[in-house]
């Protein structure tokens, strides 16, 4: 049994003749399928379409790896397999790791974000899986046989595989700018509807052009409805219990290029027997004194609210923004 054990450690194996796998290939689709066709779509649960991601990477990228490094040894196969699920465990474990990662990618001029999350361990037996469906395909019928050019159906697997991994990558790096770690959005101001609220529907026009910030953290009073855009963003139902950042980051990790941020905000409550409305308000505040960081969509209840907060409730048949930390708020009147 050692003899046997040793003669297939031996044995070159050949990586690429699993690119030619069908459960390779199925694998392929399903990433490709869930990145980029169920992840937003609302067909499929999110907690779903993220575990489903993991999954079919980690069946797919140690194959990938040993096919790029050129493996040639159930040992050297084996190691890119606990190569891939060290760096994975790694990332999924440490938030630290995870900032020198991305770090470490962006000076290579592969921006990327990477959040650990410690539930995405629960994919890791499909590494495992990868090997074992995967594996008897690698390797080569003779010992003899000398090292020849990838075959054009191993080829074309390896490219796909790695434009789709890529687009991925970036697909998950869009979606991350957007609403930051899983269930966290990255804002220094935001919308907050008390958990006893019903539902509001929000709305937020921004500055044409970029602001004079030393006029008008001076005198906000220079604010006009004709420096914002009349094309409203950022505008849509905040639930009840729910926050909505007014100017969400698009580069964590990069401070504002303008120490002053402005918005206008108008909001109306959802409640059919309601009339209760905001009229558009001026919303200004110093980047610098109100740090970026991920805030809860879903805060618990009771839970203390950070500076930046502007509390949308309901006073005296009409709604009214109290803020929270140093930002300035003020009624725009005349803007329609």
């Amino acid at each position: 049994m050692k003899m046997h054990e040793a003669r297939d450690d031996e044995a070159p194996w050949r990586p690429a003749r699993g690119l030619a796998h069908p459960a390779w290939w199925i694998a392929l689709a399903v990433l490709a399928v869930n990145d980029h066709v169920l992840k937003g779509s609302g067909l499929v649960p999110g907690v779903v379409t993220g575990k489903l991601s993991d999954a079919a990477g980690l069946f797919l990228a140690p194959l990938l790896l040993a096919t790029l490094v050129r493996a040639r040894g159930r040992r050297a196969v084996i190691g890119c397999h606990v190569a891939v699920a060290v760096v994975f465990a790694a990332l999924e474990l440490s938030e630290g790791l995870a900032a020198a990662w991305d770090a470490a990618l962006v000076a290579l001029g592969l921006p990327f974000q990477t959040w650990a999350d410690p539930t995405d361990l629960l994919a890791l037996p499909f590494l495992a899986l990868g090997y074992r469906v995967l594996g008897p395909s690698m390797r080569e019928v003779r010992s003899d046989k000398p090292r020849r050019a990838l075959r054009p159906i191993e080829l074309v697997a390896a490219a796909v595989g790695l434009v789709f991994c890529m687009a991925t990558s970036v697909a998950r790096l869009h979606q991350v700018r957007l609403t930051g770690p899983r269930g966290m959005v990255l804002a220094d101001v935001f919308v907050h509807v008390p958990s006893e609220e019903p539902e509001m529907h929000v709305m937020i026009r921004r500055p044409k052009a970029a602001l004079d910030c030393d006029a008008v953290l001076a005198d906000p009073s220079l604010l006009r409805p004709e420096t914002f855009d009349e094309k409203l963003t950022g505008s849509g139902v905040v639930f009840a219990g729910e926050n909505q950042a007014i100017a969400p980051s698009e580069r964590w990790g990069v401070e504002p290029e303008q120490r002053c941020n402005a918005a206008m905000i108008r909001a109306e409550k959802s409640a059919v027997f309601s009339s209760a409305e905001l009229s558009w308000t001026y919303v200004l505040w110093e980047t610098g004194k109100i740090a970026m960081r991920p805030i809860p969509e879903r805060p618990e209840k009771g839970e203390a609210l950070p500076d930046g907060a502007l509390v949308l409730r309901e006073s005296k048949g009409a709604l009214e923004l109290r803020p929270q930390g140093p930002v300035w708020v003020q009624r725009a009147d005349g803007a329609r």
